[in-house]
């Protein structure tokens, strides 16, 4: 299966943290100076982390992972792609 995440670009990402203060589901930290997906259960796919980030370092993409179905938005294929956000942005 593959989940509609937040996809960090490491060289981007500052560590400012302004993208887990953004996130409602509080799947975000930082870790070694660099924002991560912890917890990509609790994601719902919002994209609140993205309008947050002055770095513009994270985009929404589909991302193969087993987890729990009932959150977010699901889809099939086994391989990740990059997709569309609010606002029309595309990240990819």
């Amino acid at each position: 299966y593959v989940k509609w995440l937040p996809v960090v670009n490491k060289s981007r990402c500052t560590g400012c943290n302004r993208c887990v203060q953004a996130c409602d589901s509080n799947s975000l930290e930082i870790v070694n100076g660099v924002a991560v997906v912890a917890r990509p259960n609790t994601c719902g796919g919002e994209g609140h982390c993205i309008l947050a980030c002055p770095e513009d370092a994270i985009h929404m993409g589909w991302v193969e992972m087993e987890g729990d179905r009932t959150r977010g938005k699901w889809g099939s294929g086994g391989r990740a792609w990059p997709g569309r956000v609010r606002g029309g942005r595309n990240h990819g």
